[in-house]
């Protein structure tokens, strides 16, 4: 009875209305959820608004991403940008290649500290796609997305070998080069080649290996790939954490 004739007063403070959420639920088990006003103001507070993507041709490509407030597409679009400047493949290429790529990332996050905007986005997709890449792994995201792209379609590796190649990181802050080396419970090694390391380090870079980083997923769209000369969806799923999608 207290909590009912309180129920104003605990909805007002943010604090005691998830206490007032739970109490329901463990009172009224999953009808409160499903049939009550727990579940009602649920669906009222995770309305969405429809935005377009961000868009953007480049390097031959036209790049779709989540708009604000994800910064992934912007960031993502922005080291290509900055590496269009170079001339593709050559930019990427080599321990010179991963330098102007680290240098990239590096602008890139320092625009993204001025970006933000409240809603959400829903992206359609059509048969003219070549490809969908996205990752878990926090502020490392942009950075592994990006090298998975960059080596699929400039460095013309098979969308297996761009997973599978070893990812560098950099975040701005701090002003260090993270780098794989990364023995993983599947018994997958991954790390950036000694060479590579040794020509960032005399170029002033500071490097951190580290035990972890992005997993990435990647669907690419072959045209004519099979006998029929049929195009063909190729998916991969990041080896370092087992090859498969848990969701699917």
């Amino acid at each position: 009875m207290q909590m009912n004739s309180t129920r104003d007063y605990i909805l007002a403070d943010k604090c005691l209305s998830e206490l007032y959420v739970l109490r329901q639920i463990a009172e009224h088990g999953t009808k409160a959820f499903y049939n009550g006003t727990v579940g009602v103001n649920l669906v009222r507070d995770i309305q969405f608004k429809v935005k377009k993507p961000l868009s953007v041709d480049i390097l031959g490509y036209r790049l779709l991403g989540m708009p604000l407030p994800s910064s992934g597409g912007a960031a993502m679009i922005l080291v290509l940008n900055i590496l269009s400047g170079y001339g593709i493949p050559a930019v990427v290429s080599g321990p010179l290649g991963v330098h102007r790529l680290v240098e990239a990332m590096k602008h890139a996050f320092a625009v993204r500290m001025n970006l933000g905007d409240p809603d959400f986005v829903d992206v359609t997709k059509d048969d003219k796609v070549k490809a969908v890449v996205g990752a878990s792994g926090g502020s490392y995201i942009i950075a592994g997305t990006t090298e998975v792209f960059l080596n699929h379609f400039f460095l013309k590796m098979d969308p297996l070998s761009s997973v599978l190649a070893p990812r560098i990181y950099h975040q701005l802050i701090p002003n260090i080069v993270s780098y794989e080396n990364w023995t993983t419970v599947f018994s997958g090694h991954f790390e950036i080649p000694k060479e590579t390391r040794v020509v960032l380090e005399k170029k002033g870079h500071v490097l951190a290996p580290i035990t972890g980083g992005t997993i990435a997923q990647f669907i690419v769209q072959e045209s004519g790939a099979n006998s029929s000369g049929m195009s063909e969806l190729v998916a991969v799923s990041d080896p370092r954490k087992g090859g498969f999608p848990s969701g699917y």
